[in-house]
């Protein structure tokens, strides 16, 4: 996990480097009325003034869709690159140059988990990011992730989550404040 969010380091090495992702513009902001008052003789303040950073930037060094396996490392970057299109079990297949019956066979044997179920899955980590680092409704967030419609997000979040993706945004929120 790295602290500066440079996308030239954090990109380039072996492994993506997750990172925080600092709160730049408060960080100015701040810094410049700080320096304003000082220059017109007001005093420093006694604490240092600590800004929260906006959240990380997940790579592939955090990632939970890491995977030891070469074809289903291919799998998951060709649904990662493609999770706004509506894409399914069969054009993982094409992507990889498989028979489907052959990569769901692959997929249950490697993780135990369905070729689907992990798009699923994907689409539904890919949203929870949305939903805590964006002000995106819930319906363009399901178009950004690959669902027909907001209602298919929900029922989904709801499976998954035990809450809807509006009420997620919201406790998270709660926590990071």
């Amino acid at each position: 996990m790295g602290v500066d969010n440079d996308p030239l380091v954090c990109e380039n090495i072996h492994i993506p480097l997750s990172s925080v992702r600092h709160d730049l513009f408060r960080i100015g902001h701040d810094g410049a009325a700080l320096l304003d008052r000082l220059m017109h003789g007001g005093k420093a303040p006694n604490e240092p003034i600590l800004i929260p950073p906006c959240g990380v930037e997940t790579r592939a060094s955090t990632d939970g869709f890491v995977a030891a396996d070469p074809l289903i490392r291919s799998v998951i970057t060709f649904f990662q690159g493609n999770l706004g299109r509506d894409i399914g079990v069969e054009d993982a297949a094409g992507a990889v140059a498989l028979p489907i019956h052959q990569l769901k066979a692959h997929f249950r044997n490697m993780i135990g988990e369905s070729v689907y179920a992990t798009l699923i899955r994907l689409r539904l980590f890919q949203a929870k990011r949305l939903l805590t680092q964006s002000n995106h409704s819930v319906k363009e967030i399901a178009s950004e992730t690959g669902f027909c419609r907001a209602q298919h997000l929900n029922n989904a979040f709801k499976r998954a989550e035990h809450c809807t993706p509006s009420d997620y945004r919201e406790r998270e929120r709660q926590h990071a404040s």
